[in-house]
């Protein structure tokens, strides 16, 4: 995930690094924003990780509240993404960037319902199983983004 977000805060880096006449710095200023976005996104997204792995070693009240709150500053980052105004020459990027933030706010609903309901008893195959939609929900986010990379790539 983090490769994804790095490849297209790379892109978006070089388009801002070309010069800029008026509607061209609207289109600075919107790549901009989306790049503060996926920064937030990845910012968020760090620790996740390893809190999930410490949760997953000792299922307490205080790891599964680290795992909660790190799932609730994604969900807010990906918000960000799906907020940005566009200009006309990036509608179909930002059409693409707030699918995304919904297919990752729904991943992270199912992740945050079945963390809150976890407990040392029930972690077992069913709550694996429960967490099944949240990671397709996760990959169709990725795979939206992947488009963007593509097209910011397409249009450079």
């Amino acid at each position: 995930m983090k490769r994804k977000l790095c490849a297209l805060l790379c892109v978006i880096a070089a388009f801002l690094l070309v010069g800029c006449t008026s509607s061209e710095q609207k289109n600075t200023e919107y790549l901009q924003s989306v790049r503060t976005a996926m920064t937030a996104i990845s910012d968020a997204t760090e620790p996740f990780s390893a809190d999930l792995d410490a949760m997953f070693s000792s299922i307490t009240d205080e790891t599964k509240k680290k795992v909660l709150d790190d799932l609730a500053a994604m969900k807010q980052a990906y918000a960000s993404l799906s907020q940005l105004k566009a200009p006309s020459e990036y509608e179909q990027v930002q059409t693409l960037l707030a699918e995304s933030a919904a297919k990752a706010t729904a991943g992270i609903e199912i992740y945050e319902k079945a963390i809150g309901e976890l407990s040392p008893s029930t972690f077992n195959q069913s709550f694996v199983d429960s967490l099944a939609p949240g990671d397709e929900a996760m990959k169709e986010a990725f795979a939206k983004l992947d488009e963007v990379s593509a097209l910011l790539t397409n249009a450079e």
